[in-house]
């Protein structure tokens, strides 16, 4: 599957180092104001959510190359995650099968074809949940450090050095975008413990 699409495996990309120096984040002056490009209006649309066990969460998202048509879908995505109390979401969260993440922690950040391209060996430990598991919490590992290349809304290219919240989100979103979901990177205790509230879940999603 990643052959076809031209993308390397993310376990491919990623050189876990003894230690990794940061290089900083590549700067770059946007032509598009993003914080202006997210401002809500009363045109933007709330897109539905793929809740899990849709078959749609598992597949491996499409690289994107047509950049000159993304601004509408984008302004809207991040509405939607806002609406929902999220700091991230991917584009197959809301059934589009393209690599574009949209974040919110400490400012806006539109990552577009990620990949994480070095990672640091020490790992921390987070509590995540996501909007395809409304309600769901569980306790993932992550790398503590990471190395992102990816793309804006303006097919610029850009590599951003990061830890902790920041990193743990991309990588999360980053596993999305390759159909992998937050409950597959639990350990084996994690997934027994965890199995109840899935059930509950599940059962709740079926009934709706």
């Amino acid at each position: 599957m990643t052959e076809e699409h031209g993308i390397p495996e993310l376990s491919k990309s990623i050189k876990e180092l003894e230690s990794f120096e940061p290089v900083g984040v590549t700067e770059l002056t946007p032509t598009i104001d993003l914080k202006s490009m997210l401002e809500e209006d009363e045109n933007l649309t709330e897109f539905d959510l793929v809740k899990f066990p849709d078959k749609r969460l598992s597949g491996f998202a499409e690289e994107v190359y047509d950049f000159e048509h993304l601004t509408d879908f984008i302004r809207n995505l991040y509405y939607t995650m806002k609406l929902n109390n999220a700091i991230g979401i991917s584009a197959p969260a809301v059934g589009v099968d393209k690599r574009i993440v949209v974040l919110n922690i400490s400012e806006p950040m539109i990552l577009i074809n990620p990949i994480i391209i070095t990672a640091s060996k020490e790992m921390e430990e987070f509590e995540e949940s996501s909007l395809a598991y409304s309600g769901f919490f569980a306790d993932v590992k992550r790398h503590e450090r990471i190395m992102v290349a990816y793309k804006n809304e303006n097919d610029e290219a850009l590599s951003l050095d990061c830890c902790g919240i920041l990193a743990a989100t991309i990588q999360h979103e980053i596993d999305c975008l390759n159909g992998v979901q937050f409950y597959d990177k639990l350990g084996v205790v994690g997934k027994f413990l965890a199995q109840k509230k899935l059930k509950k879940f599940i059962k709740k999603q079926k009934q709706k």
